[in-house]
């Protein structure tokens, strides 16, 4: 979850507690830049996708100067945030404007290398990895600075259902070593995740 930042004012307050109203009327004042960022580069429309606030990334999805694929500090996407979080909803909203990039290129990884998809694949989101998978071009193979996959994450942290989501892609490479020398199957044997195994 994206985590609440003491200087925070105006717009990203509202979005942050997702009050479309009044978010409606800040930005019919046109005194409001709805693609401004905050100490941390996060646009409203990052910290709507962050929090899964739908209505709201519906609202700014709207707005032809806002920039879908905006990075903040971090190096994090809308879609990454809303990946890691498991907003599945948020999700399909954002692959269904055709704007976003689900990790067709190499510039969709943020400052640590890591793709949307390899962070739901980390913390175990089965239907945004099943969404992530289903868009065309994403690399399944995609490697963090550390060398690990999507993978070898999902292996890593027993994440069964994920797995067997990863593995049906014919593509998926199962012996791709990371910079230590771990496949995803010496990372789920490693943890005892024996179901992976």
């Amino acid at each position: 979850m994206i985590t609440f930042p003491k200087d925070i004012i105006g717009l990203y307050l509202v979005v942050y507690f997702g009050i479309k109203a009044v978010i409606q009327l800040l930005l019919a004042t046109k005194k409001v830049n709805a693609d401004s960022k905050d100490t941390r580069s996060r646009t409203p429309l990052l910290w709507a996708a962050a929090s899964k606030h739908e209505g709201v990334v519906r609202l700014f999805l709207a707005i032809k100067r806002v920039n879908v694929d905006s990075k903040d500090t971090g190096g994090w996407t809308l879609l990454s945030w809303a990946a890691a979080n498991g907003h599945e909803s948020v999700i399909r909203l954002l692959l269904a404007t055709e704007k976003v990039n689900a990790g067709l290129r190499a510039t969709d990884e943020d400052n640590a290398d890591r793709t949307p998809l390899s962070w739901a694949a980390t913390n175990g989101h089965e239907a945004v990895v099943e969404l992530l998978l289903a868009t065309r071009g994403v690399n399944v193979d995609s490697k963090d600075c550390g060398g690990q996959t999507p993978l070898s994450y999902a292996a890593e942290n027993e994440y069964e259902n994920v797995v067997k989501l990863l593995l049906a892609i014919k593509k998926v490479d199962t012996d791709l070593k990371d910079t230590s020398g771990g496949t995803p199957l010496s990372w789920a044997a490693a943890n005892g995740h024996e179901a992976v195994v």
